[in-house]
């Protein structure tokens, strides 16, 4: 058994090394609950561990393996379902992104949108939302918040004071 590392890199991406297999996975970006799950059996299976084993008890070659599985998930039996992205537009092949890719791609998707001019990139192009959310209340508050302006206080006025006796009647 390796020695225990408190954080591990793990395809561009700093993980806490107590965390289990399946969790540390997820918080990769790009990477679902559901497909690290997939990943973590799938790994197990691979290298002989338990699906459930911290993550920062793996060796450097149980992390290359980890890479390859997360790289080329359709290698290892993962279906194609689970991938994200299915069909690629521009290559028509099926691929699966993570970290800087995935975020990358995702740009480049929003800017061929905005220059073809369709639907959804117009809504990218004002900040609006692009998959069908109400905007009657929400989604116009962009800018600086000003927030409640107060009246300026000022100094209490003082009653005049009356000089002892009674009043006067008319």
């Amino acid at each position: 058994m390796a020695e225990f590392r408190g954080r591990l890199r793990i395809v561009g991406k700093d993980v806490d090394g107590n965390l289990p297999l399946p969790k540390a996975l997820a918080k990769i970006t790009g990477i679902g609950s559901n497909l690290a799950d997939s990943i973590s059996i799938v790994a197990s299976n691979v290298m002989k561990i338990n699906k459930l084993e911290k993550i920062g008890n793996l060796t450097d070659e149980q992390v290359e393996i980890l890479e390859k599985i997360i790289t080329n998930p359709l290698e290892y039996g993962i279906p194609e379902w689970a991938l994200n992205r299915r069909k690629d537009p521009f290559t028509n092949e099926t691929k699966h992104l993570v970290e800087v890719d995935y975020k990358l791609q995702k740009k480049v998707d929003s800017e061929h949108e905005k220059e073809i001019r369709s639907y959804r990139g117009i809504r990218y192009m004002f900040n609006l939302p692009v998959r069908g959310q109400r905007t009657k209340t929400t989604h116009g508050q962009k800018g600086k918040t000003i927030g409640v302006s107060r009246k300026k206080q000022q100094p209490a006025k003082k009653k005049k004071q009356q000089s002892g006796g009674t009043k006067k009647k008319k």
